[in-house]
């Protein structure tokens, strides 16, 4: 753990409601940056992502089409930014071995390095007592898999949740 002098809580609203919250029920808040540009506002410190590892498809845009409909389909595949993709699949490939909801304690970052996925990810115990992080590469999105197995062994022992 980074920090643990730190008391992390979950905060729900829009970014002025997050933002007021600050000094009335929290010392800090933690916000992403698309948000925070988007309102006009300064930007904070801004949190190294190895190090605090975001929820998986975090700051990714999908767009979705009907699959008849070709002309739309061709236009929306010139938007197509292949290096995402591929990391919102291992991502997500990462997510679905775990079986996991939103309120799993896991993260993942994946990244593409030339022919190569490179993906962190942590994964917590469903009592919050125990936590494990660890990076693999690989060449296709089931590295993310592979990643949620290692995970799931070093928090179960045995693989199964």
């Amino acid at each position: 753990m980074v920090r643990p002098d730190l008391k992390v809580m979950e905060i729900r609203g829009n970014v002025p409601t997050r933002l007021k919250k600050t000094g009335e029920n929290f010392d800090a808040v933690i916000l992403a940056a698309a948000g925070v540009i988007r309102l006009g506002l300064p930007l904070g410190i801004a949190i190294d992502p190895q190090k605090m590892i975001p929820s998986p498809g975090q700051g990714i845009i999908a767009v979705e089409c009907r699959e008849r409909d070709t002309e739309l389909k061709e236009m929306l595949g010139k938007l197509d930014h292949s290096p995402t993709r591929v990391c919102a699949e291992a991502e997500r490939t990462f997510l679905a071995k775990l079986g996991a909801d939103c309120n799993l304690p896991a993260g993942a970052l994946a990244v593409v390095n030339g022919q190569e996925i490179s993906i962190t990810g942590m994964l917590g115990s469903p009592d919050e007592a125990t936590m494990a992080k660890m990076s693999m590469n690989g060449t296709t999105t089931e590295v993310g898999s592979a990643l949620a197995m290692n995970l799931m062994e070093k928090i179960h022992g045995n693989g199964s949740q």
